[in-house]
């Protein structure tokens, strides 16, 4: 078992004894909540060099490799990370003046994201800052920003976020705002200690997202070998047979209100569909609904047809109703799996085929296009054995996903406790 592990294993079972209704002997209650008597809440403006600065007003240009990378409220992920997705770059002369630096913390300053922060990491390459952030940059000698970034991620400045936001109009909260945040600082010494053990975690996480990401892509590149007839498992052989989408699936267009069913039947709107990974994040029952849905069956494949390219299907466990931007696909012969046609909505060739579509401000996949398309099917014992294969790759990927999750869970806990002082890592004589 890794270090990290151990010390969230050792967390969980010190974090049972206490209790957040009490205030324990060498404890006090503060704005920010119940921590150590020799820590202390400083604003945030006491603990900085200089003051909070906004971000450059210039446009993003094409992402070039010559430029540096324009850092903007949309490229910080919830996680307070940089997200290399969508990148583009600043050409403004001026630009030096709003480069990051080691150290640095921004804030999201206006509209529904306000509060979102990310701390500034060399390896993240030269990023200019934008002028809907607002950066401030630490006294190492009073408050690290490890420290810092770990108070960001905890429901006491969430709670201040919502409080200092919860103004007429757009939200927001502006540098002088921001540099009255209450901040609970114990010693530079107990800061590192925080800090490191939060960053074991963070690493922990890394390693798995890193694992996940590379199985995705194994069981992507499976598919398209397995799903194409290229690589044949052991044991099999013959020839596939070349059929068009609709002589053997269909869209199930049954139209029911939810008043006519069992009020607690489940119903599936687009969003309770993940991105890309075919599983079901939340749903909602019939009694919350108005608008007619379509009935699907367990079995059917649900594909959202409303902007294929957001990639959301599901395989049906159960009986239930969607939305009628989903598409219920049923397969409509014996001789196919629903396994597998689960697998073929999943591949590039229906994905691309998906995206000739209808309207363009909000794009629909078209099924007289769809049906048309040409799949290779074998026989339906080499159906089985692929299927067989890619839902075990799947259920790997799903299990290294909980344990990423419960990870994340457990970090929030700790930060909780760690960040309050409720839990100490160094003894008071070494503070």
């Amino acid at each position: 078992m890794c270090e990290e592990q151990l010390r969230m294993d050792n967390f969980e079972s010190v974090r049972e004894g206490h209790s957040s209704d009490e205030i324990p002997p060498g404890y006090k209650k503060t704005e920010v909540g119940i921590i150590p008597e020799d820590w202390e809440v400083k604003r945030l403006r006491d603990c900085l060099v200089g003051q909070p600065e906004y971000g450059i007003n210039a446009s993003a240009v094409s992402y070039s490799e010559n430029l540096p990378t324009y850092i903007r409220i949309t490229d910080i992920t919830d996680e307070g990370r940089f997200s290399s997705e969508n990148i583009a770059s600043v050409a403004t002369d001026s630009y030096h003046n709003f480069l990051l630096t080691d150290g640095d913390v921004v804030f999201a300053r206006t509209g529904a994201s306000v509060g979102k922060y990310y701390r500034y990491r060399p390896g993240d390459g030269a990023l200019v800052f934008a002028g809907f952030l607002i950066r401030v940059h630490p006294d190492r000698s009073k408050l690290l920003p490890q420290f810092l970034e770990a108070y960001l991620g905890t429901s006491p400045y969430w709670n201040w976020v919502r409080l200092m936001s919860a103004r007429s109009g757009q939200p927001g909260i502006n540098g002088k705002e921001y540099s009255i945040l209450p901040v609970p600082v114990t010693s530079i010494a107990e800061q590192a200690a925080i800090a490191e053990v939060l960053t074991d975690v963070d690493n922990l996480i890394e390693s798995l997202d890193n694992l996940i990401d590379k199985k995705q892509a194994i069981k992507k590149a499976t598919m398209q070998q397995l799903l194409t007839g290229r690589t044949r498992l052991p044991g099999f052989e013959g020839e596939w047979e070349l059929k068009q989408l609709g002589t053997f699936a269909c869209v199930r267009s049954y139209r029911v209100f939810p008043a006519s069913v069992n009020p607690e039947t489940i119903c599936i709107e687009l969003e309770h569909i993940e991105q890309g990974t075919g599983r079901l994040c939340a749903y909602s029952k019939a009694a919350e609904s108005e608008s007619s849905k379509f009935l699907f069956f367990s079995g059917d494949i649900l594909f959202g047809r409303l902007r294929p390219y957001l990639k959301k299907f599901w395989l049906a466990k159960q009986n239930g109703l969607c939305s009628t931007e989903i598409w219920p696909l049923n397969v409509s012969t014996s001789d196919i799996l629903n396994n597998f046609l689960f697998y073929v909505v999943q591949t590039e060739q229906f994905l691309e085929a998906s995206g000739v579509s209808y309207g363009t401000h909000m794009p629909r996949a078209d099924w007289k296009v769809l049906r048309e398309l040409l799949i290779a099917i074998p026989a339906i014992e080499e159906q089985r054995a692929i299927t067989s294969i890619l839902l075990d790759m799947d259920a790997e990927i799903e299990a290294l996903e909980r344990q990423r999750d419960k990870t994340k869970q457990i970090k929030q806990g700790m930060m909780q406790q760690l960040l309050t002082g409720r839990i100490r890592l160094l003894d008071k004589e070494a503070v």
